[in-house]
């Protein structure tokens, strides 16, 4: 097994460098003669580049570490569905991932039990290989086509539209306008509960002016496999499994990737997204909106096609 330690030092509260030798030392006391492997980079796309070229050399078994957030693990998985244009292959195969909780979210790696502990973290991991634990995690593809560009990103934990969705971006922007305000905050409460806190406070908010002002929920044409509706949203988020702090939840046991959105008068809609029942959201009013897929801000015009992208094997202990 080669593993590589893909590090983001633009992530969470910038630490990622300084824990790398205690982190590879947590997988070779584990692993024992097996090859490890570790980089330090600045930014998603450089961790993006940097996986897709450990992918393009690997010739045998292979782990890929994010060190970072879930930019960083989105960063990875990006890589991995371009060496794929394809299509996925079937989990487990060679290749699994694992994440590091050295961000702000964090969220897939807590799920699949992932001590907070970067030390304690890698151990884990580690054992996890080494006794081939792992569980089969939905891509989910968010493809947009607007004139001659196109849009196509790709994410394992959560995507979110309407309200919902233009937090990432919001507090992105507040961050780079305020960013020693910001890691003092993350130093003194911890990057993922100042994360929580920002995200209830950011919601609130929104939700607050866009009763007030309807014009900020967009109106969509909504396109799946029991037919095509319209009207104007005040969320939506797109899931495989349940996320604490939020109102909806998967059906346990179901298989794909679920869509709930929230107009603003109604009921809640959800749809399933399969390999064989895509969404469409069709924006007719405004233009363009953001939203956001695994914590990193996007923006789309006309339709945002929603599809399952295949599956990953990602390394766990716990039960999903």
């Amino acid at each position: 097994m080669h593993v590589v330690i893909l590090a983001n030092q633009s992530a969470g509260l910038g630490d990622a460098g300084a824990l790398l030798a205690e982190l590879c030392a947590g997988f070779r006391q584990i692993l024992g003669n097996s090859r490890v492997d570790s980089v330090v980079l600045n930014g998603h796309p450089a961790i993006r580049e940097h996986a897709a070229r450990a992918m393009a050399a690997a010739t045998g078994p292979i782990a890929l570490i994010a060190a970072g957030g879930g930019g960083t693990l989105r960063a990875v998985v990006e890589a991995v569905c371009a060496h794929h244009p394809l299509g996925l292959p079937e989990p487990p195969g060679q290749l699994r991932i694992a994440a590091l909780r050295l961000g702000s979210g964090n969220v897939l790696a807590k799920r699949l039990g992932v001590p907070a502990a970067p030390a304690a973290a890698a151990r884990h991991l580690a054992e996890c290989l080494r006794s081939n634990r792992w569980v089969a995690v939905p891509v989910l593809c968010c493809s947009s086509f607007a004139g001659p560009s196109e849009l196509r990103r790709y994410g394992v934990t959560l995507a979110g539209f309407g309200q919902f969705g233009r937090i990432p971006g919001s507090l992105d922007r507040a961050h780079r306008r305020w960013p020693r305000a910001r890691r003092l905050a993350a130093r003194t409460l911890g990057a993922e509960r100042l994360t929580t806190l920002e995200y209830a406070v950011a919601f609130g908010a929104r939700v607050g002016a866009s009763v007030v002002v309807p014009q900020t929920c967009e109106r969509v044409e909504v396109t799946h496999d029991r037919g095509v509706e319209s009207f104007r949203f005040l969320s939506g988020a797109a899931m495989s499994f349940a996320i604490p702090g939020l109102p909806v939840r998967p059906v346990p046991g179901t298989r794909g990737i679920s869509c709930f959105l929230m107009p603003r008068f109604g009921p809640t809609r959800r749809y399933t997204i399969t390999p064989r029942s895509p969404l469409q959201l069709r924006l007719l009013e405004p233009a363009s909106r953001e939203f956001f897929i695994d914590e990193d801000p996007e923006e789309w015009s006309g339709t945002l096609s929603l599809t399952w992208a295949g599956e990953l094997a990602f390394v766990t202990a716990e039960e999903t």
